[in-house]
Formats: C-alpha cells, structure tokens, sequence
C-alpha cells in the first residue's frame, strides 16, 4: 500500500488495537519499526509527515531487573540445576553444562547475553586471563579487551574440555556452541 495513503487516524487506531491484542510493548514496537521505515522513504520520496506522530505511545517500564542480592542464591541454584549435556547417553562433565557455564559467564563479566554468546576461542587469552570483544554492540571501533576471574577462567577451560566431548565434531570456534542452530 503506498505510504501516502496511510493516514495519522490509522496508525493511532493499530496500535490501540495491537496494544489490546498482543500488549502495550508489541504495539510500541510495531509502530517504533514503521516510524522508521517512513523516515528512511522519508530521504527519499516526497512525504507528509510520519503519521505515527499521532500514536498515544504506551508508557513502558524496564523490563529486565539486575538479580537482587538477597535473590543471588536461588538464581545460583538454579543454574547449577540446569540440565546437563548429554552425549552417547552419557553426562557430559560435572557441571549443568553450556547453558549453565554461560550463565555464569554473563554474571562474572558483565557482558551482554549477545556479547557472550559471541564469545569465541581466538577472543581468549586464559594464559593472561583477557578476553577481547573485536565486535562488540556499537560496532568495531568499541572493540574492548577485559580481564576475566580466575574463576572465570576455570569455567572457559571446562568449556573447552566439556565442548570436545560434548561436540566430537568440533565447536565452531565457539566457547558456548548450540546444537539448535545446526
């Protein structure tokens, strides 16, 4: 449908009824990714002006609270209790495995979730206990090198011995692989 068409009264009626339908942070959403796409034709074709203008925005509230102190244990245990990994019918290791180890991984350095997940072999000094992020969130010119833990360290050195057993096929160069993404 040609943009031109689409109307401020149209825009502002989608999201209360996405905001009914599906939730008040899916209805932002939604209206925050057109409001882009017209802004971009907007450098390019003759537009009126972006007719989200007219959108009530649902108030949003952080979502993703920091583990509280007093929570830290139970959080802990949880993770210890993931599921392990299991290869040939076998437990792999002593510990919940990949998914645990990178929980652990998150709440040691700090990283984003991508961040982390991201992690690869050739990021990894553990002789020096440095990790690099050539890629980080806000591109190559934010690259950063961290110090990690000893404790940090030791969960990286089982991950490497973990993900032999655990991926006879090799990693991929990643320190926490996933079987789901084959």
């Amino acid at each position: 449908r040609p943009l031109r068409t689409i109307e401020r009264s149209q825009c502002r009626e989608l999201h209360e009824t996405l905001s009914k339908q599906h939730g008040p942070y899916l209805a932002n959403r939604v209206m925050r990714h057109f409001r882009a796409a017209w802004n971009t034709a907007l450098k390019e074709h003759d537009l009126p002006a972006n007719p989200t203008i007219a959108v009530h925005w649902n108030k949003e509230h952080r979502r993703q609270e920091p583990i509280a102190w007093p929570k830290l244990p139970a959080w802990h245990a949880t993770v210890v209790s993931l599921e392990p990994i299991i290869a040939n019918g076998k437990r792999v290791g002593a510990r919940p495995g990949v998914r645990g180890d990178y929980q652990m991984f998150i709440l040691l350095t700090g990283l984003r979730r991508m961040d982390a997940a991201t992690v690869r072999w050739d990021h990894l000094d553990l002789d020096d206990g440095l990790l690099h992020r050539p890629n980080p969130k806000g591109g190559k010119e934010r690259a950063f090198t961290i110090p990690l833990s000893s404790e940090c360290v030791k969960i990286l050195e089982r991950r490497r011995t973990d993900n032999r057993v655990a991926f006879p096929q090799g990693d991929g160069g990643w320190v926490f692989p996933t079987r789901a993404l084959k």
